[in-house]
């Protein structure tokens, strides 16, 4: 999605770095999320995190907010709380 906001040799360099990626993706471990344990996570990464994904809008891109953004902020407050 950054690569849309430049223009020829710029958006150049995003289009090379996916292709490198995609051709190179056998080497990763895997290719699936990996869902972590967010108790396992300190409370002021959680709460850094939390902050700026409160903010995220998605206007331009969907007409609701997504349902995986509303689930996760669900968890990561609920982590929070605990």
């Amino acid at each position: 999605m950054t690569g849309v906001a430049y223009k020829d040799d710029k958006r150049k360099k995003f289009e090379d770095a996916v292709s490198r990626l995609e051709a190179n993706k056998s080497k990763y471990s895997s290719t699936d999320d990996n869902e972590n344990d967010l108790s396992k996570m300190s409370k002021d990464d959680l709460k850094l995190v939390y902050k700026d994904l409160s903010k995220r809008k998605y206007g331009f891109q969907y007409k609701t907010v997504p349902q995986a953004h509303t689930d996760f902020m669900d968890k990561l407050k609920k982590a929070l709380e605990d």
